[in-house]
Formats: structure tokens, sequence, C-alpha cells
């Protein structure tokens, strides 16, 4: 099993995206070879956004899916500020690379185009979708 961070802009981009481009981060969510880690904080990044009740719907199916949750510690916050500096990522960025890290995920995948400072970290993998 892969063990996979999405982040939200991946989930929106599957619930709110053209076919071609939903597609390709459905082609993720939908892979069974994947084991889903999540956070409270991607939670918060989707849930108050869900246009309508089959988009919250569709993330309340995914986090039902999520294998293992990462847990927001004072330690990661520490990580996540070095990892800020570092690597130049942006601070919410940076704490989704260090729960992404710490609970052992092979990648992190993002909607982000493929100049975004998030691809500097080294601490995981980053996989662009789109």
């Amino acid at each position: 099993m892969k063990r996979t961070y999405v982040d939200s802009g991946v989930l929106v981009m599957a619930a709110r995206g053209s076919t071609e481009v939903s597609g390709a981060a459905l082609d993720i969510l939908c892979d069974p070879e994947r084991e889903f880690v999540s956070s409270i904080l991607v939670r918060l990044e989707v849930m108050p956004r869900a246009s309508t009740a089959s988009e919250a719907e569709f993330y309340e199916t995914y986090f039902r899916g999520v294998a293992i949750w990462a847990r927001l510690e004072a330690h990661l916050l520490v990580s996540a500020v070095n990892e800020a500096r570092a690597s130049g990522v942006s601070p919410a960025d940076a704490i989704h690379v260090m729960m992404a890290a710490s609970t052992g995920c092979h990648e992190l995948v993002i909607a982000e185009e493929d100049d975004a400072p998030i691809y500097a970290t080294k601490r995981v993998t980053v996989v662009g979708v789109g």
C-alpha cells in the first residue's frame, strides 16, 4: 500500500473540477493500492467551502475512508516553522508536509503548479495532480 496524504486542493478538484481535471484527482482517490492519511486541517479547509450537499457528502465519504488521522501536535508546528524557513513553503503547506512526514507517507499529493515552493521540501515526495 502506498501511504498518501491528499491536500485539500485535490479534494476540491475532484469534487468541483471539469471531467478532465477531476478525473486525475479521482484516479488517485479511487486507487485501491493507496492508504489515505488526512488531518483535521484538511477537513477544516474543505468542509466550510462545500457549496452543495453533494459536495459535502463527497468530502465526508473521503474522510470516512481515511486510514490514518495525523495529529496536530506542538512539536509538528515547531518543525513546520523550520520547514517553512528552509524550503520557502507557506506555513499551512509546511504543516501538511510535517503531518505527511510524521505519519510515514510515501507522498503528499497536491493541486499546485510545478513551480510551487512546496516541491522544494525534502521531508516527503510531493506529487502534483492536474
